[in-house]
């Protein structure tokens, strides 16, 4: 064997260690393999940093970057919203539109940054309809895998060959080159995941120790009705309050002494202080969308504590609180 061979051989194995035993991040272990190449003189300084200009490396990044943006605008929590409202209660409705939601999307972001990116919405609604979330996201992933193969910047896998080809003279892909075999595969893999592998997938665990593993915490809190919310009038289920934003409203309390069970004959009035449970980004962005405030001073009942339903899961100190050094006692 020649020099090369052994000194990239003996990198590799490097490289596979520290991914494995992930000893650094792995952005750095990539780094420390370019510069063993350059160091060894295997590869030149201007073929070890060609990968930065690289139209793949430039177009993936710029993909993250646009997933990244759906996220912080909240164009991906108005889509998980609407997929939790259209999914329907049965696991194979619900998988079929995460699919083909899923699937198409990723046919036009990095599918890498779509499983990302719609990982809490998957984990919201299967805490929501109870479903195992293994249920779920294996199914989410497959379709993401598909979709990335219907066009050109599906994949950083499609980017990488079509650079390669138009560097060798052959001519790089079009945008949908392949579009129709990709199309192919994914309704394949839909159906196949629909009849068959969605009866494969155990269920793990049950979805509250899910959402634990994956730091999606519930909170107990009372909402108030203001003045001029549109929901005066409406009872819980014509509101949306409950499904619209994936939180359980326990009890509605009026003028502090009735406590009314949510029902279609009990229509919210001006004043009504409403008891939900549900995550805390869900709960403030009820707060923030609707005629309806969270309570501050919050009163727990007495009676509330004796209610196997109910459950108070965790208590945050903010940066300005007057807790801030002091012990519970």
């Amino acid at each position: 064997m020649t020099y090369e061979i052994v000194v990239a051989l003996l990198i590799t194995l490097i490289a596979l260690v520290l991914f494995i035993t992930e000893a650094v991040r792995v952005d750095v272990t990539a780094i420390i393999v370019m510069v063993l190449l350059m160091l060894s003189g295997v590869i030149t300084p201007e073929e070890g940093i060609s990968g930065f200009s690289n139209p793949a490396t430039i177009t993936v990044m710029a993909l993250l970057i646009l997933s990244a943006g759906l996220q912080s605008t909240g164009a991906v929590k108005l889509l998980g919203n609407q997929l939790l409202k259209f999914s329907g209660k049965k696991e194979w409705q619900i998988i079929l539109m995460l699919m083909v939601s899923i699937g198409f999307i990723s046919a036009f972001i990095n599918n890498t940054a779509a499983v990302a990116v719609f990982l809490p919405v998957v984990i919201r609604i299967a805490n929501a309809r109870n479903i195992s979330v293994s249920k779920l996201l294996i199914p989410m992933s497959v379709a993401a895998m598909l979709g990335g193969t219907c066009t050109l910047i599906g994949t950083s896998t499609n980017l990488l060959i079509s650079s390669i080809s138009a560097s060798y003279g052959i001519g790089a892909f079009t945008m949908f080159e392949f579009s129709l075999l990709g199309v192919i595969f994914l309704a394949v893999g839909l159906v196949y995941m629909l009849f068959i592998g969605r009866h494969l997938i155990p269920a793990r665990r049950k979805p509250e120790n899910i959402s634990l593993d994956y730091d999606i915490k519930e909170y107990l809190t009372e909402l108030i009705v203001l003045p001029d919310s549109p929901f005066i009038g409406k009872n819980i289920s014509e509101s949306g309050i409950g499904d619209s934003f994936s939180i359980e409203v326990l009890e509605i309390i009026r003028k502090g002494i009735y406590r009314l069970t949510p029902g279609k004959a009990k229509l919210l009035q001006e004043g009504d202080v409403i008891l939900v449970r549900g995550e805390v980004d869900r709960i403030v962005e009820v707060s923030n969308e609707t005629g309806i405030a969270i309570k501050s001073n919050v009163n727990f009942h007495e009676e509330w504590h004796k209610d196997d339903d109910l459950i108070l899961m965790e208590a945050i100190i903010s940066a300005d609180s007057f807790l801030n050094g002091k012990t519970i006692h």
